[in-house]
């Protein structure tokens, strides 16, 4: 999940300072929490709330009152579609929209959105069967792009989440293969080619027998949580026994 950040717009407190000190109910600003890097993807619906964007109405000793908030855009490459919630949809493929939270007349800083193409698939760029030989405990890098349809082209930083979901290893103590960092699970980001900046291997674990194959599934979000549609097939990794082990038994792989 990540960060959030605060910020806060206060009226300006100029010469009439002073008709504000007698007045401690009313609105005097609005506090907005929002994401840390706040991003959205042309044509996605984005229900702000569930991303961690929030306002509420201060009085002038700080604390939160009843204020009757609403959303606008400041700008034409994002549409708010209900200004209580909001839902706010991308409109364009770049660009930096800008959203901010108003009070009658009081506004709150304008919070400014990254934009970009939707994420529309992910694409295999490699096999979709690869081998490690007997010579070898690591694989080949496992290759998938992140793109879109309209205009055509990759998704640069997005997360590409891979998944080894067949064997199933009840503990970790039973696992034989797993990704480098040492899970089940690896999370990669990509790169201007929509690719995985680091590429994403899998290992055999010392000591141990690996499966015959290994089945990976790899899944990605939009912005607004929503999945992207993921590969038509997994990818599958064969091992071979290693040259020279005694008794290698390798376990099958549901498929």
């Amino acid at each position: 999940m990540m960060g959030r950040q605060r910020t806060m717009v206060l009226l300006a407190l100029v010469a009439g300072c002073s008709s504000l000190a007698g007045d401690t109910t009313g609105v005097v600003a609005i506090e907005v929490i929002s994401p840390q890097f706040p991003t959205m993807e042309d044509r996605d619906t984005i229900n702000l709330v569930t991303q961690t964007l929030h306002a509420r109405a201060l009085n002038l000793q700080g604390d939160s009152i009843d204020g009757n908030i609403k959303w606008t855009s400041a700008d034409s490459l994002a549409v708010v579609v209900d200004s209580a919630i909001p839902y706010i949809v991308g409109v364009g493929t770049s660009g930096s929209p800008r959203i901010q939270a108003r009070v009658g007349t009081l506004g709150s800083t304008i919070l400014t959105y990254s934009l970009s193409a939707r994420s529309d698939t992910i694409a295999l760029t490699g096999s979709d069967s690869i081998t490690v030989d007997g010579n070898n405990v690591l694989s080949d890098s496992l290759q998938v792009s992140l793109q879109s349809f309209q205009p055509a082209g990759p998704i640069a930083n997005r997360r590409l989440i891979f998944t080894i979901t067949s064997p199933v290893f009840a503990t970790p103590a039973d696992r034989t293969i797993e990704f480098p960092g040492h899970g089940l699970v690896d999370t990669a980001t990509t790169g201007i080619n929509g690719a995985p900046q680091t590429g994403v291997t899998l290992t055999r674990i010392t000591g141990k027998v690996a499966p015959d194959s290994v089945v990976v599934t790899v899944t990605a979000h939009r912005p607004s949580g929503r999945e992207v549609p993921g590969l038509v097939r997994p990818i599958v990794v064969h091992f071979e026994p290693l040259i020279g082990a005694v008794n290698q038994q390798p376990l099958a792989a549901s498929r």
